[in-house]
């Protein structure tokens, strides 16, 4: 037996299948919804005072799983506020592409860091209507595989505040004038030292200068040492001794005896004479450098005899400089 269904009775069997398609949408949506990741992003502050110069980071606020690329764009006041850099994060690449667009992906085998990049803008005119404004009009992001990302943005949009300079008050100065000051104690005080130093200096020169040094030939004749490093020889006492200056030493064989003037005193020394000196009855020949007393004896060959004496003033009497 065969039944005929009627018009009416389709319209509601249809009518019952709407309800279930409905239920099924919807459980493909929240499927698509929980296996899809999601993230999110935006600027790290929604407001900003400056006076010249403020930058605004890209940040990741939370993702359920780790972003590797996408893209982002902003607008902001052009007429007031000008863009300087845009600089990429930790372990980011940024780069600008045609359409006024920014593309970010993850430097490979490292972690990127949750700034995606630092925005760097400068105030133009401080005669703008405030607040300004830096708005985000585009982020996409994907993960593995090119999954996108189910972005919900914070702080998309940024006002802007000019940061008023205050003015300087600079406090009053009083002026007074100077006092002053009686140089003349201080004067004195630098004064008097200086002129005794020079005193010092200029009273020892002269005790220097009145210093001689000298020998007594004989009774009537003097021969002083004028010279600091001299060779005594035959030739210098030959006017004062005659015969018996053949007992010494020619110059050119070295002479007899070496005379030098030192800080400390006057010494002696014999190294070539043919009869050797004796002072005060020793011998120096070859011994080399010894200091004479005041009144020490020299004497050669035991015929020559000759007193050394040190004073401030060398005796007038027959005075001879060598």
């Amino acid at each position: 037996m065969v039944r005929f269904i009627g018009f009416g009775e389709e319209s509601r069997r249809a009518e019952g299948l709407w309800p279930l398609l409905a239920a099924l949408t919807a459980c493909l949506l929240a499927f698509t919804a929980l296996s899809q990741p999601a993230a999110v992003v935006g600027f790290h502050k929604d407001r900003v005072t400056a006076s010249q110069v403020f930058t605004l980071n890209l940040v990741i606020f939370s993702a359920t799983d780790q972003i590797l690329s996408g893209e982002f764009n902003f607008s902001y006041t052009s007429r007031c506020i000008n863009l300087t850099r845009v600089e990429a994060g930790g372990n980011w690449t940024v780069s600008r592409v045609p359409g006024n667009k920014y593309l970010f992906y993850a430097q490979p085998l490292k972690m990127p860091s949750t700034t995606i990049a630092s925005i760097e803008f400068r105030i133009l005119s401080g005669s703008c209507k405030q607040p300004m404004s830096v708005n985000l009009t585009l982020f996409k992001a994907a993960g593995k595989g090119g999954q996108d990302f189910n972005v919900t943005v914070k702080n998309a949009v940024v006002q802007v505040f000019i940061q008023q300079q205050a003015e300087q008050v600079f406090p009053e100065i009083e002026t007074t004038e100077p006092s002053r000051v009686n140089w003349l104690p201080y004067a004195l005080i630098l004064i008097i030292p200086v002129l005794a130093l020079i005193g010092a200096v200029a009273l020892r020169a002269r005790l220097i200068e009145r210093k001689a040094y000298y020998f007594l030939v004989g009774e009537n004749f003097t021969l002083e040492v004028s010279a600091r490093d001299r060779v005594f020889s035959r030739e210098d006492f030959a006017p004062y001794l005659g015969m018996k200056a053949m007992y010494l030493s020619r110059r050119s064989r070295g002479g007899q005896f070496r005379i030098a003037v030192l800080r400390d005193g006057v010494y002696i020394r014999d190294d070539f004479s043919t009869n050797p000196t004796l002072v005060n009855g020793v011998p120096i020949k070859g011994k080399g450098w010894v200091k004479l007393s005041d009144g020490a004896e020299i004497r050669v060959a035991d015929s020559i005899r000759l007193i050394f004496r040190q004073g401030i003033k060398t005796p007038e009497k027959g005075k001879t400089n060598v």
